[in-house]
């Protein structure tokens, strides 16, 4: 059965390179930029001042480099405001429009092994690794934009629309920032980036820091993003859900059958103890 791949036409990418690089990003990202090494790419985040989820994005080890790879909604705002924060640091801020990002579902040993979160290798065609969010989301491949049809042939590859991919992000609750987040207003702790490998606790000061540990360790969660099951009729992104005619969330994305939700925490606990059926515009729900 051959392999499938999943194209990304919505993402940028941009490399940061300079003798400052690693002082500059550690104090900027949410991940820490010495776990990302030749072997490993990582996955993070840009918060404001105000702990505020501004971009995610991942990262790896490219030559002398980081490259980077962000959904092409956050790009402008992205870079402007890491230039701002560039002040005298030695670095540069270049992107590069020659790549593509692919996912690959349905074997991790098609490049040979690649046994955990984001381990990485350098192909003839670019870089692969295993997603550093959850291995089920299968391997990330960047290459080059022209190569495709050669990558694809030569793995012996077939494209997928993004259903199947989708699928598997919604059943383990893992965000699309586009869809499940809002720019300078979501929370990442309430966007499970602390399940699926975005932040380091123990790596010291970054921008938004104090907001988000803060969060952490004096279990101020209110709301959370969690999967919920469309019973019967369809949802839509936006729409409000009810239980017991109280407004408790809102869909943030779906996929057939399945989505995700932001619920606030104290409801989620009474409607799973009463086994609750929610209800939202035009369907029926269940957590």
């Amino acid at each position: 059965m051959k392999n499938k791949y999943i194209v990304f036409e919505d993402r940028s990418f941009f490399e940061i390179k300079g003798e400052d690089k690693d002082t500059f990003l550690q104090g900027l990202i949410t991940n820490d930029i010495n776990k990302c090494t030749d072997k490993k790419s990582i996955y993070s985040a840009f918060l404001s001042p105000q702990g505020k989820f501004l971009a995610d994005f991942f990262i790896l080890k490219y030559e002398n480099s980081y490259l980077f790879e962000t959904p092409k909604l956050f790009l402008e705002e992205l870079l402007k405001k890491l230039n701002n924060y560039k002040l005298r640091s030695k670095i540069d801020i270049v992107e590069k429009q020659s790549l593509i990002s692919l996912s690959i579902l349905g074997s991790d040993e098609i490049f040979g092994k690649l046994d955990s979160l984001g381990s990485t290798i350098k192909i003839d065609d670019g870089y692969a690794f295993i997603d550093p969010r959850n291995k089920e989301l299968g391997i990330k491949v960047i290459i080059n934009k022209d190569t495709i049809n050669f990558f694809a042939k030569k793995y012996d590859l077939i494209e997928e629309d993004i259903n199947k991919y989708e699928e598997i992000r919604i059943n383990n609750a893992i965000p699309n920032s586009i869809f499940d987040l809002k720019y300078n207003n979501s929370l990442i702790l309430e966007n499970n980036f602390d399940k699926i490998n975005a932040i380091s606790w123990d790596k010291g000061c970054y921008v938004g820091q104090e907001i988000t540990a803060r969060i952490k360790y004096r279990s101020l969660l209110k709301k959370n993003l969690l999967k919920v099951k469309i019973l019967n009729g369809f949802v839509n992104s936006g729409d409000d859900i009810y239980f017991e005619e109280k407004l408790i969330g809102t869909i943030t994305s779906n996929n057939k059958n399945i989505a995700l939700a932001m619920i606030r925490l104290s409801d989620f606990d009474n409607a799973i103890k009463k086994k609750a059926i929610l209800e939202s515009k035009n369907a029926k729900l269940k957590l």
